[in-house]
C-alpha cells in the first residue's frame, strides 16, 4: 500500500487548461482578425498570460461555458483564448493596452467585417477591476451564460439574413436624378457602406402585398422608425405589415447606393482644412449622389467644388439647377447633370490651429504669444442657413475639430464631432426638405 506524501495535485495553469481541450481555440497575431469574418456569430475571447494566477480560474470557466454553448464549427457561439504577451503576440499586445488581465470580450460579428471605431462589434466585457464589483462577474460562469444568451436573444438566427450594413431607403425618380424621400429602417450598425434604394411605387406594392403574418417576426427585423414612412406612402391608417417579408422583397429591383468609406471621408476633410490654411482661402466640397438607373447602381461621395468666389471670408459654390413641377430644386455639379448635389462642405475659418479655442463669433482675436487668429466662427452663419433652405441642400461648415450643419428645413446643429459619417448624415438630413 502506497501513501502519497506530496499533497493535492497542483492546479493547472491557463496554458495547460486550454491545451487540454478543443472548444476554446487559440488566437495569435497571424489569425486574430479572422474571427470577425464569420457573420452572425457570438465570439467570446479570453486574454491571459502566464504571470496571471486569476487567468487560470477564468480558463476553467471558459471551458465550462464552451461545453454548454459550443455546437461545432458552424454553431452560433465561438470561444477563443489569446496569450497577452508582448513577446508572443506583440501586435495584439499593442492593440489591446489592458491595465490588468484577465479580460474577456464578447463580440457579435454582424456582417462578417472586422470592428472599427464606428462599429466596434463589442457587446460586453468582463475586465478585472479591484475597485469595483466587476471582478465578481469575471469568475461567475452564470454571468458568461447571461451575456451570451442576451446577445443571442437580441440577434436571433434567421439564416444570416438579419444583420447587414444596409438600410432601405425610398425615392421618386427624377431623370437623371432622384428625389430622396427617407429611410425605412436604421440597421444595427450605423457605419453604413451601402444603401438599398427602392422606388416609392414599388415599396407601396410590397407593403400592400405583405400583410402582417400570424407568427411573430424575429425581433431584429426592420420596422419604420416613425410614421414618416406610412405617411409618405399613403397607406391605410393603423395598418400592420410583416416587415421581415418587406425587407426580403426589397432586395430585388432596388438601386445599390455605395457610400464612400469613412476613412476616405476623413482624409478628404483633413485635406480640405489643410488646403484652406495653406492657401489662406476657403475650400469646398460637393456631396454628390451619382445615379446610374440603367445598371441599378449609385454612389455617394465627396467631389472638389467649383467656386464662384473663394477668399479668406467665404466660399461660394457654383451649381447646375433643375426646377421641378412641385417647386423643389435639383442641384447638380456644373457640366455634369448625372452628379446630383445633395449637400456641400466648406471650411469655416482659415488661419488657426486645431488647438485654438475662442468664444468670439466673427472678427479677429489674439492668442497668447501674439499669434493672430482670423475669422473664427463657432456656429452656423445666417448665410449657411439661408443657402441650405434656398438651395434645398445640406450645408456643412467645418472647423479643425467640429462640424456645423444647416438643413433644408431650417434646422441647425452646431458642434458635431468630426468622427461621424458625414455622407450618411447628409443623406438622412437631405430628406428633411420634404418633411
Amino acid at each position: 500500500m502506497y501513501i502519497s506524501l506530496s499533497g493535492p495535485a497542483p492546479k493547472l495553469t491557463a496554458s495547460q487548461i486550454y491545451a487540454s481541450q478543443s472548444k476554446v481555440r487559440e488566437l495569435k497575431d497571424a489569425n486574430f482578425w479572422n474571427i470577425f469574418y464569420d457573420p452572425n456569430k457570438v465570439v467570446v475571447v479570453s486574454f491571459w498570460s502566464n504571470s496571471c494566477p486569476p487567468c487560470n480560474d477564468v480558463a476553467e470557466i471558459m471551458v465550462k461555458v464552451a461545453n454548454r454553448f459550443y455546437k461545432g464549427p458552424h454553431g452560433r457561439v465561438k470561444f477563443y483564448h489569446v496569450q497577452w504577451d508582448p513577446k508572443v503576440n506583440p501586435k495584439i499586445y499593442e492593440r489591446y493596452g489592458f491595465g490588468s488581465i484577465p479580460v474577456v470580450f464578447f463580440y457579435y460579428t454582424t456582417t462578417g467585417r472586422p470592428p472599427t471605431r464606428e462599429c466596434p462589434l463589442l457587446q460586453a466585457s468582463l475586465p478585472v477591476d479591484i475597485k469595483g464589483p466587476v471582478i465578481q462577474g469575471l469568475f461567475d460562469p452564470n454571468k458568461y451564460n447571461s451575456i451570451i444568451e442576451n446577445i443571442l436573444n437580441k440577434r436571433p438566427n434567421i439564416g444570416g439574413k438579419c444583420e447587414f450594413l444596409w438600410s432601405i431607403d425610398f425615392y421618386d425618380p427624377v431623370e437623371p436624378h432622384l428625389t430622396y424621400l427617407g429611410r425605412l429602417n436604421i440597421p444595427w450598425c450605423r457605419n453604413l457602406s451601402q444603401v438599398r434604394l427602392i422606388r416609392r411605387a414599388d415599396l407601396v406594392n410590397i407593403y400592400t402585398g405583405a400583410p402582417k403574418s400570424k407568427a411573430a417576426p424575429p425581433s431584429c427585423v426592420i420596422a419604420p422608425s416613425s410614421d414618416l414612412v406610412e405617411s409618405k406612402l399613403s397607406l391605410p391608417a393603423g395598418a400592420q405589415f410583416d416587415h421581415f417579408q418587406i425587407e426580403q422583397q426589397t432586395r430585388s429591383n432596388a438601386i445599390t447606393l455605395q457610400i464612400d468609406s469613412i476613412e476616405n471621408q476623413r482624409r478628404q476633410l483633413d485635406a480640405l482644412f489643410k488646403a484652406a490654411k495653406n492657401t489662406s482661402k476657403e475650400q469646398g466640397l460637393y456631396i454628390v449622389m451619382a445615379v446610374d438607373m440603367r445598371n441599378g447602381k449609385a454612389r455617394l461621395y465627396f467631389e472638389p467644388a467649383t467656386p464662384v468666389t473663394s477668399s479668406r471670408d467665404e466660399f461660394e459654390f457654383a451649381f447646375g439647377r433643375q426646377d421641378l413641377s412641385n417647386g423643389q430644386k435639383i442641384r447638380f455639379v456644373p457640366g455634369d447633370r448625372n452628379k446630383q448635389v445633395i449637400g456641400t462642405v466648406h471650411t469655416h475659418y482659415i488661419k488657426s490651429t486645431p488647438s485654438v479655442s475662442q468664444t468670439t463669433t466673427t472678427g479677429t482675436s489674439w492668442r497668447s504669444g501674439g499669434q493672430v487668429v482670423e475669422r473664427i466662427v463657432h456656429e452656423v452663419s445666417a448665410k449657411d442657413r439661408n443657402g441650405a433652405i434656398s438651395d434645398q441642400i445640406v450645408v456643412y461648415a467645418m472647423e479643425a475639430d467640429q462640424i456645423h450643419k444647416a438643413m433644408p428645413n431650417g434646422r441647425v446643429i452646431n458642434g458635431m464631432s468630426k468622427t461621424f459619417n458625414v455622407l450618411v448624415d447628409a443623406l438622412e438630413s437631405f430628406a428633411g426638405k420634404t418633411r
